[in-house]
């Protein structure tokens, strides 16, 4: 496992966002196991899944406004950097 100080914040992110692609293939996934319990009048198995697709949603949901918002955030950051890097002092 990587040391925490030489991950760089980009690195991080990057691997949130893979982890919510996964979370949206799983909650997909769980759309489809909801329609075979359908088909098998399976309504115990339904209840289940639908709690576990409401739980990964919201899930999902949480972690994407994280990444977003600090995303933002870094972006704001930088370019402050930027444009105060450019500005030639007196």
């Amino acid at each position: 496992m990587k040391d925490a100080s030489t991950d760089s914040l980009e690195n991080r992110f990057e691997r949130l966002r893979r982890l919510l692609d996964v979370w949206r293939d799983m909650l997909q996934q769980k759309e489809k196991e909801v329609l075979q319990c359908f088909y098998q009048d399976d309504l115990s198995g339904i209840a289940r899944l639908m709690d576990e697709k409401k739980r990964l949603a919201i899930r999902i949901q949480h972690i994407q406004a994280f990444v977003d918002k600090w995303e933002f955030i870094e972006s704001r950051i930088f370019s402050q950097d930027r444009d105060s890097q450019s500005v030639p002092y007196p």
